[in-house]
């Protein structure tokens, strides 16, 4: 259970280790990928990762190409 919890952080964190070019794409899929998730696990903890998802979609906006 505690490895499930994990994978937003890792999903959140794919964009930091990315180079250059291919930063905004990992970004941009990485905001979809973790508001789905949070979407799915609404009914538990997925509430809990919304702050990162909002984060990560502004980001995802505002990030330089």
């Amino acid at each position: 259970m505690a490895l499930a919890l994990l994978i937003p952080v890792v999903v959140a964190a794919a964009p930091l280790i990315t180079p250059g070019r291919a930063r905004r794409p990992v970004t941009i899929a990485s905001a979809s990928v973790l508001g789905v998730g949070v979407l799915l696990g609404a009914a538990s903890v997925g509430l809990c990762y919304l702050p990162s998802a909002v984060l990560l979609a502004i980001a995802a906006i505002r990030q330089r190409t």
